[in-house]
């Protein structure tokens, strides 16, 4: 667990005061809140919570009982900085496909027909003020990729809101630092599904950061990234985009 915050609520009429956060807990199953029963009392409540998808009000509690509320719980990730109420979405867009839409055949490995490749352009934005860096991930969601890697890159400056067409290993911004793909080659690994495993989809997401650096290794893999994004990331967007017959 990364991390919690605790904060007492002051009791209504009739009402205990209970844990305002609960938040970005990987495999949450249980929560410890407070509750004032009476005032000047306070005891210690295990609530259990089934592991979900869910970011948004959770309650539990019995109808003999006042409810207990716990104010969020993101079982998804555990990046978020547990102190944000509200997590600000990202616009990501490339000049050369829309979201859901073909990737141009360019951009492909070389195993590919066509394919040349060339990394994609991108520019995203509606950061939050407070954003130091950015991390750039484009990943195969397709069940036969397992979650393969296609370009991850960290260190992104705050000043950037772009990537241009081909940057990858020739003209990053300053400061930005190109991690191992899954093929274990720093730098961009074009889309290249395999033969008849249809249409995949290549997730591009990028998450706005609260520090200039995750002080994670050269060699870093995705689950290392993420490990150094824990509790950092202030807002994220997506971009989806298609290759395949």
């Amino acid at each position: 667990i990364p991390r919690r915050n605790r904060q007492s609520a002051a009791p209504g009429p009739g009402h205990p005061s209970v844990t305002a956060y609960g938040c970005c807990l990987p495999a949450l199953t249980r929560f410890t809140v407070w509750r004032h029963p009476r005032p000047g009392a306070a005891r210690r409540r295990a609530v259990s919570l089934p592991p979900g998808d869910a970011c948004g009000p959770v309650s539990r509690g019995r109808a003999a009982a006042p409810r207990v509320g716990i104010h969020k719980v993101c079982a998804r990730t555990a990046l978020y900085r547990c102190d944000d109420e509200t997590r600000p979405t990202l616009l990501v867009l490339s000049p050369t496909f829309t979201e859901g839409g073909r990737i141009p055949v360019r951009f492909a490995n070389v195993g590919i027909a066509g394919g040349m490749n060339v990394s994609v352009p991108l520019r995203w934005e509606g950061e939050p003020a407070s954003t130091r860096s950015f991390v750039v991930a484009i990943i195969d969601r397709h069940p036969v990729a397992r979650g393969w890697v296609h370009w991850l890159v960290t260190d992104v400056p705050a000043r950037a809101h772009s990537l241009d067409e081909g940057s990858s290993g020739t003209a990053m911004p300053a400061g930005a630092a190109e991690m191992p793909n899954s093929w274990k080659r720093v730098g961009y690994g074009g889309p290249q599904p395999p033969a008849g495993t249809g249409t995949h989809d290549y997730r591009i997401t990028v998450f706005a950061m609260d520090v200039e650096h995750l002080g994670v290794a050269a060699v870093a893999d995705w689950p290392a990234v993420q490990t150094g994004m824990r509790g950092h990331v202030l807002a994220e967007g997506e971009l989806t985009g298609r290759v395949g017959p």
